[in-house]
């Protein structure tokens, strides 16, 4: 065997488990569920087996569940959620910070003035048993802090935060509550308690019921112990 092809198949060989371990794999859909592909806007109906790249966005209808095999673990996405593939993944803390500072120049007030001619998104068609089922655009920020609630629960804590932050930046949720609650929870779980502080302070500036805001307070007293 010549050296070259010797090395190449040993290259191979090393970075079999390492390709291996970033694929995302349809394992089972229960109900109906889609896929968007990069940066097309056409969603097709999701099917096992399926591969998924980072750039794709899978969303679900009402009933389904979607459980993707990513890497060597399992990922379950309950009904009526949309997620996008890339924020499956862990990520350092520098990254998460310099990333949420990102997110917070995208969060601010556009200073150019409105042309009033801003419509609703509404994503055509039945959803049951078609190619594409009807989504308002805010029942997109609700489905997508469903993916969020989906990341959470795997413990992708860093994507969490981001999903739930860019989710309120992009469509706004009537209660906001819940929202907030999970991006502070997921601070506290990677152990940034002064950001999760900051979080519930924030929530503070809500309408909140007095149970509510009780509540929160304890969590702010709880997490400034730890400081």
């Amino acid at each position: 065997m010549k050296p070259r092809m010797y090395y190449a198949i040993v290259f191979l060989f090393l970075l079999a488990p390492l390709l291996h371990a970033n694929m995302v794999t349809v394992v089972s859909i229960k109900g109906y569920a889609e896929v968007r592909r990069g940066m097309s806007e056409q969603w097709t109906t999701l099917r096992v087996g399926d591969v998924l790249k980072p750039e794709d966005t899978i969303r679900t209808g009402e009933d389904a569940e979607v459980t993707l095999k990513v890497g060597l673990s399992m990922f379950s996405l309950p009904a009526f959620a949309i997620i996008d593939v890339g924020d499956i993944r862990h990520l350092s803390r520098n990254d998460l910070l310099l990333k949420l500072a990102m997110e917070e120049i995208r969060g601010l007030p556009d200073s150019r003035p409105s042309t009033g001619n801003a419509t609703p998104t509404v994503m055509h068609g039945s959803r049951r048993g078609s190619s594409s089922f009807p989504v308002t655009y805010s029942e997109v920020g609700i489905m997508r802090l469903e993916g969020a609630r989906a990341l959470f629960r795997h413990k992708y804590y860093e994507t969490t935060i981001l999903a739930v932050k860019s989710t309120l930046h992009r469509y706004g949720l009537r209660n906001p509550l819940a929202a907030r609650r999970l991006v502070a929870r997921a601070f506290e779980r990677l152990g940034l308690v002064q950001q999760a502080i900051d979080e519930y302070l924030g929530c503070l500036s809500l309408d909140l019921s007095r149970a509510e805001k009780k509540e929160i307070q304890r969590n702010i007293r709880r997490l400034e112990k730890q400081l």
